[in-house]
């Protein structure tokens, strides 16, 4: 689907003699690539429970259907970034008819500009959130009791409503040292997840987090993600949740 959109704007922007002027600009956005290589990943093992349960984790995850079912494909957080992929490059080809007045009712100059300002607004706001890169400082803070915490938080940039880009994004994600599964739950149960943290089955086996939806139950390993991964992860889900607040549209 990408690769077809990809393949529209380069055929649309080949019979389009450039010139000198400032609109140039708007060709140079839909012509950048912004996301480039960059693939989000969460390293979270998510497979189903019934599966899982009948013959243990480390069984299964020794079989050809780990390999089937360790996908990206299977992470809520991988399908909502690729989800904004494709509307990203969807926006640029929508952007590209409005440079080039496809659409049916020919606009104004004033309305036409104020479109197209705005889309490329929306693409820079997705192109940030496509590629979250988390970076955690150390706040202290003192409690009533005297006592010094250490909080992680994770600091970014955003497009603001000017169309400039400034850091404006502070994702509090608790208390330095704590476990960060509590988190992760946190963002799960937010999606409409019911979240087992640290489940023992009737069974016996013991699941980092087991979690369920529209009666689908799935276990959820967290070995594999690492602080960084952690980090980007929360950004992501921050950063998804401001470009909601600024598209409704998009939830």
């Amino acid at each position: 689907m990408i690769e077809d959109i990809k393949n529209r704007i380069k055929e649309q922007i080949s019979k389009i003699e450039m010139g000198s002027n400032i609109n140039d600009y708007v060709i140079s956005v839909i012509k950048t690539d912004q996301i480039g290589n960059y693939r989000f990943k969460s390293n979270l093992e998510i497979l189903p429970y019934e599966l899982v349960e009948n013959v243990g984790i480390k069984t299964f995850q020794d079989t050809n259907e780990y390999l089937k079912y360790f996908k990206p494909e299977f992470d809520p957080f991988y399908i909502d970034w690729s989800n904004n992929h494709e509307r990203f490059w969807s926006d640029k080809l929508r952007l590209l008819e409005l440079y080039t007045q496809v659409p049916e009712k020919p606009l104004s100059y004033q309305e036409s500009f104020i479109r197209i300002t705005e889309l490329i607004k929306k693409i820079e706001r997705r192109a940030i959130l496509l590629t979250p890169e988390a970076k955690p400082v150390t706040q202290k803070q003192m409690r009533l009791s005297g006592e010094k915490k250490e909080y992680n938080v994770l600091r970014a940039y955003w497009i603001d409503d000017r169309g400039e880009r400034k850091r404006i994004i502070s994702r509090h994600i608790g208390e330095k040292h704590q476990n960060l599964e509590r988190e992760l739950a946190s963002l799960l149960i937010n999606r409409g997840y019911g979240v087992l943290w640290n489940y023992r089955s009737d069974t016996g086996n013991l699941y980092d987090m087991v979690i369920e939806r529209d009666r689908m139950r799935s276990v959820v390993e967290i070995k594999k993600v690492t602080p960084e991964l952690f980090d980007n992860l929360f950004l992501f889900d921050e950063l998804l949740s401001r470009f909601i607040q600024d598209y409704p549209d998009e939830a």
